[in-house]
């Protein structure tokens, strides 16, 4: 099997349909940093479910995920950065074909903000037992390694919070009329941490 079709070059190329009044620029830049956002997010539910799956057996599993969701971030940010180049008049007629045209709208931001942010189970579970000692960890490095990680990671999160919040204000202004949404609406949402229970 070649490269293109393993990665399914043409089939990628082709999900990128234009509908709105948008110069074709804005609107393609607009459709695949959000399409990227959306496949880098599932790599971090993949390694999110590694947490159960796998760390009350290996703590080290842990560590190599959260690096990994770290990476993912990493990446989500940068990427996101092309999003500024959209012009207020492109995302305008955008937003008038798709709306909301927003992540909120994405199911896999919604659930990775309430898996980060409940209470201590699940994921906040496992690595509070394994920062607590109960789950033995092989070696001190990898506990700092993990707490290093989750300061990371938050930084990231806020971060890629804070983009959103540059790019609701220079497309909408500090709130949208009637919906009350916006760089206000985005604020409120930025003060969930990632981890809370946790208290690092």
């Amino acid at each position: 099997m070649r490269y293109s079709e393993y990665i399914k070059i043409e089939e990628l190329h082709n999900l990128q349909c234009l509908v709105s009044q948008a110069n074709e620029k804005d609107e393609l830049t607009f459709i695949i940093v959000h399409q990227i956002s959306e496949l880098l997010m599932r790599i971090v539910h993949s390694e999110l479910d590694a947490f159960i799956q796998l760390g009350k057996h290996n703590p080290k599993n842990i560590v190599n995920s959260l690096a990994k969701i770290v990476c993912a971030f990493e990446q989500l940010n940068g990427q996101l950065k092309l999003c500024s180049f959209v012009s207020p008049e492109g995302f305008a007629a955008i937003r008038s074909t798709v709306y909301p045209a927003t992540a909120e709208e994405s199911e896999q931001f919604s659930l990775f903000f309430n898996r980060v942010s409940g209470p201590l189970i699940g994921e906040h579970k496992i690595l509070s037992t394994v920062l607590q000692g109960t789950i033995d960890v092989a070696k001190a490095a990898q506990k700092k390694d993990l707490i290093n990680s989750i300061g990371h990671l938050r930084r990231l999160v806020n971060e890629w919070k804070e983009q959103h919040i540059a790019l609701a204000e220079n497309f909408l202004g500090t709130g949208t009329g009637a919906t009350s949404s916006g760089a206000d609406y985005l604020r409120k949402k930025a003060k969930s941490d990632v981890f809370p229970a946790l208290h690092l």
